[in-house]
C-alpha cells in the first residue's frame, strides 16, 4: 500500500519551535468560588420557618440597579499571555494548514487517499501519534477538505465541496468520529504527555470543528434535510459534540473562543434539529454524571466571569465571538428543555440574565468602544438580542417576573432603548432590526401586564414606573419607540386601575391568615390592625398573621407543604395564595359590575333551560393567555365549559352548586406559568344576574 509521505512531519520542527505546548493542566476558573445568584431556596423541615413575603403590600422590593458591584469582582488576572501563546500556535498550525493545501492536487485525489488508508486504528498511541502512518496521513486529508471550506473561498467552490463531502461521508465520518473521540475530547486526566500529541489535539479540534459546518454551504434546500440525513447516519456526532462543548468550558483550554465559534455555527445551522438534540445530550451527560457536570451552572459561571471582562471593558478581540457562543447550547435548551429552563431559573438565571443584558446594552460606553463593523460590535448585539428572548421565555408565572422585576428590569429596558438604537443608526443598521429589538422588548412588557393581577407583581410594576417617571427616563426617549411606546402605555393603564383595586381591596381589611384557629378571626382586633403576614418559607402557599399561628397549624399544614415544597424548590409554579385569589375575585367583580349591561345582553341572546343544567350559561374570562385580550368575558354553556381541561373536580363541582336564577356563575383562568401542573389557575364565584 501507498502512503504520501504526511506534510506534518515536514512542519512538526515549526511546531515545536514556534510555540512549545506544555502539558494542558485542570486550571481553577477564578470565579468557580462564588455561587452564581440564586433565589435562596427555602427548605423545610420538622417545623415552620417564615419570611415576608411579597404578599403584603407594604413590603416592595426595590428595583435598584448594583451592575457595578453586581460586577465588581477580580478582572485583573491578565489573559494576554495566554492570547499571545495561543496566536503563537495559531501562526504554527497556518503554516501546517498551507501544507495540507498543497499535498493534494483535488479533493477527489484527497478522498482516494482516504479509501486507501482503510478503517482507522482502535487503540491509538495520543502521545505519539506520528507513530503510525494513518493518523497523520488522515488528519492532513482532513484538513485539506477543511481548507477547501476556508475563509476566501468562493461560495459557489464551498457548494462543490459540500457535495463531495455529502456523497464521501461514509468514508470520512469514521476518521471524523475517531479524532473527535480520541484527540478532541480525550479527558485532561488521559491528555497526552508529548508536545506532538498535543499539537494533534490542537489541530482536530480545529479542523474538526471546521468540517462539521460543511451542511452550511449545502444548496438552502437541502441543508435540512441533509442535517438530518447526517443525524441518523452518525448518532454519535451530537453526543461527542456535547462533550467537547463541556470540554471547551475548562479553563485550561487555550483556544475555546475560536473552537466555540464555530461550534456555534454548527448547532445553529439546524437549531431545532440539532440544537435540540444537542441540548438533550448535555442532559444525558448531566444525568449520567449525577448532577455534577451541569451545563448550567457552568454556563452561568463562564458567562458571569467574561461579562465581568466585557463590563470593565478588558474583554479583547479575537474572546468576543466565544463569550456570545457560550450562550447558544443554554439559550436553545432553555427554550425547548423543561429540565435545563427550571434549572436555569433556580440558579438565578432571569435575574443574571438581566445584569448581563444592562452590561451590553444599557451603558453607552459598552457599545460606543467598538467601530460598527468590529467583531465585537457584532458579537455584542448578538448577546444583547439572546439576553433578551431570554429573559423573555423566563417570564412565565410570577416567581420569575417578580425576579426580573427585582434585577431593574424595567429601567434598563428604556436605556436599551436609547443605547441600541444610537448602535444601530451609527451602524447603518436596516430599519427591520431597530423594529425587532422593539418588538422583543415589546414581548417582555406584554408579559409583564399579563402577571399584573398578582399583587407582588402589581407592587413592583407601580415602583418601577415610578422610578422612571422621576428620573427622566422616560421622557428621554424621543421619538417614542415603535410597537413598545403603546404597550408601555396600555401597561401604566392597566396597573394604575388595577393599583386602585388594591388599595381599595386592602381597605377592607380582609385577614389572610390560614391558621382555622386563630384567635383573631372572631374578634374586632384584626378590623383594627393592619398585620404583616409571613409565608410558610418551604412552600410560600400558606400565610400566617404571626409565627404562633404558623407553629399553631403547622400539624395541620404540614402534609401539604411536603408536597408544594419541592415543587417550589424545582422551580414549578405553586398555587395561588388566598390573598392572590381574593384579589382575582375582586378584580372580576368590578369588571363584571362595570359591563353588566354589556353581560345581561349577552345572557339574553343565550337560551337558557331551567331543567337542564347543561345548558345553563357561565361567564368566562380567560387571562391565561399572553396574547388574549386582557378582561374580555364571554357566555359559555355549562356543558362546553366542563370540556376545559384546566378546571378541576372542585371547580367542576363548585359550577354544579348553584341552582339559583338569581345569580351566574363565573369562571375565571388566571395565569399559571410554564412546568405547572396545569395551564392557568382558575376560580369559581358566582355573581348576582345583571
Amino acid at each position: 500500500m501507498y502512503f504520501k509521505f504526511p506534510a506534518i512531519f515536514s512542519v512538526v520542527a515549526v511546531l515545536f519551535a514556534g510555540q512549545a505546548f506544555g502539558a494542558a493542566q485542570i486550571a481553577t476558573d477564578p470565579v468557580a468560588a462564588c455561587n452564581p445568584p440564586n433565589n435562596g431556596d427555602h427548605h423545610g423541615g420538622s417545623s415552620c420557618k417564615f419570611y415576608s413575603g411579597p404578599s403584603d403590600s407594604s413590603h416592595v422590593v426595590s428595583g435598584t440597579l448594583m451592575w457595578s458591584s453586581y460586577y465588581d469582582e477580580d478582572v485583573s488576572d491578565p489573559y494576554d499571555r495566554k492570547l499571545e501563546a495561543t496566536m503563537s500556535a495559531k501562526v504554527s498550525q497556518y503554516t501546517y494548514k498551507c501544507h495540507c493545501r498543497k499535498t493534494y492536487a483535488s479533493r477527489s485525489d484527497a478522498t482516494d487517499a482516504l479509501r486507501r488508508l482503510g478503517p482507522p486504528p482502535s487503540f491509538p498511541d495520543i502521545s505519539h501519534p506520528t507513530a503510525t502512518l494513518e493518523v497523520p496521513t488522515a488528519l492532513e486529508i482532513l484538513t485539506h477538505l477543511y481548507n477547501e471550506l476556508g475563509y476566501g473561498r468562493p461560495e459557489h467552490t464551498k457548494t462543490q465541496v459540500s457535495m463531495h463531502i455529502k456523497r464521501n461521508w461514509v468514508l470520512i465520518s469514521p476518521w471524523v468520529r475517531f479524532f473527535l473521540e480520541h484527540f478532541a475530547v480525550v479527558d485532561f486526566n488521559d491528555y497526552p504527555t508529548t508536545e506532538e500529541g498535543q499539537v494533534y489535539i490542537e489541530i482536530a479540534i480545529d479542523v474538526l470543528a471546521g468540517l462539521l459546518r460543511f451542511v452550511n454551504h449545502c444548496p438552502g434546500s437541502t441543508r435540512h434535510h441533509e442535517n438530518r440525513r447526517i443525524g441518523r447516519m452518525t448518532p454519535w456526532v451530537t453526543p461527542l459534540l456535547a462533550r467537547l462543548w463541556l470540554k471547551l468550558q475548562n479553563p485550561g483550554h487555550r483556544k475555546w473562543w475560536e473552537t466555540a465559534v464555530l461550534m456555534e455555527n454548527f448547532i445553529m445551522s439546524d437549531k431545532h434539529g440539532i440544537g435540540i438534540a444537542f441540548g438533550h445530550c448535555l442532559e444525558d451527560i448531566y444525568d449520567q454524571t449525577g448532577g455534577t457536570t451541569d451545563m448550567v451552572k457552568i454556563s452561568i459561571m463562564r458567562i458571569r466571569k467574561w461579562g465581568a471582562y466585557a463590563y470593565h471593558q478588558t474583554l479583547n478581540g479575537p474572546y468576543w465571538g466565544g463569550f456570545r457562543a457560550l450562550f447558544v447550547p443554554l439559550w436553545i435548551s432553555f427554550h425547548q428543555i423543561d429540565t435545563v429552563y427550571l434549572r436555569s431559573l433556580c440558579q438565578g438565571g432571569a435575574g443574571f440574565m438581566v445584569h448581563v443584558f444592562h452590561a451590553m446594552a444599557s451603558r453607552p460606553r459598552t457599545l460606543s468602544a467598538f467601530q460598527e463593523t468590529s467583531i465585537e460590535f457584532q458579537a455584542a448585539l448578538g448577546i444583547v438580542e439572546i439576553c433578551m428572548n431570554f429573559i423573555e421565555s423566563s417570564m412565565s408565572g410570577p416567581r420569575w417576573v417578580a425576579e426580573v422585576l427585582d434585577a431593574g428590569l424595567i429601567r434598563a429596558m428604556f436605556k436599551a432603548l436609547s443605547n441600541i438604537s444610537e448602535a444601530y443608526d451609527r451602524a447603518r443598521a436596516e430599519d427591520a432590526q431597530k423594529k425587532r429589538m422593539c418588538y422583543i422588548l415589546m414581548q417582555v412588557l406584554k408579559r409583564i401586564e399579563h402577571h399584573l393581577v398578582y399583587p407582588s407583581i402589581l407592587q413592583r410594576f407601580v415602583s418601577a414606573t415610578k422610578t422612571v417617571e422621576e428620573t427622566g427616563l422616560s421622557q428621554a426617549l424621543n421619538p417614542k419607540p415603535e410597537y413598545f411606546w403603546p404597550v408601555w402605555e396600555q401597561a401604566k393603564a392597566k396597573a394604575k386601575e388595577l393599583r386602585t383595586l388594591f388599595v381599595r381591596y386592602r381597605a377592607e381589611k380582609v385577614f389572610f391568615c390560614d391558621n382555622e384557629m386563630c384567635p383573631l378571626k372572631d374578634t374586632d382586633y384584626k378590623r383594627s390592625t393592619k398585620p404583616r403576614y409571613l409565608r410558610c418559607s418551604a412552600c410560600t402557599s400558606a400565610m400566617y398573621c404571626s409565627h404562633r399561628c404558623g407553629r399553631q397549624d403547622w400539624k395541620r399544614h404540614q402534609e401539604t407543604c411536603l408536597k408544594i415544597a419541592p415543587l417550589w424548590k424545582g422551580g414549578r409554579p405553586i398555587p395561588p395564595s388566598k390573598m392572590e385569589i381574593g384579589f382575582f375575585q375582586v378584580v372580576i367583580r368590578n369588571h363584571a359590575t362595570n359591563h353588566a349591561e354589556e353581560i345581561r345582553k349577552e345572557l339574553a341572546s343565550v337560551r337558557i333551560s331551567e331543567n337542564d343544567i347543561r345548558e345553563r350559561p357561565v361567564v368566562m374570562y380567560n387571562m391565561g393567555s399572553v396574547e388574549q385580550p386582557d378582561l374580555t368575558f364571554k357566555i359559555e354553556s355549562y356543558r362546553n365549559i366542563i370540556s376545559d381541561t384546566r378546571l378541576s373536580v372542585q371547580d367542576i363541582a363548585a359550577l354544579e352548586s348553584s341552582d339559583s336564577l338569581d345569580r351566574v356563575m363565573v369562571c375565571a383562568f388566571y395565569p399559571a406559568g410554564r412546568c405547572a401542573h396545569t395551564a392557568a389557575w382558575t376560580t369559581v364565584m358566582s355573581i348576582p344576574n345583571p
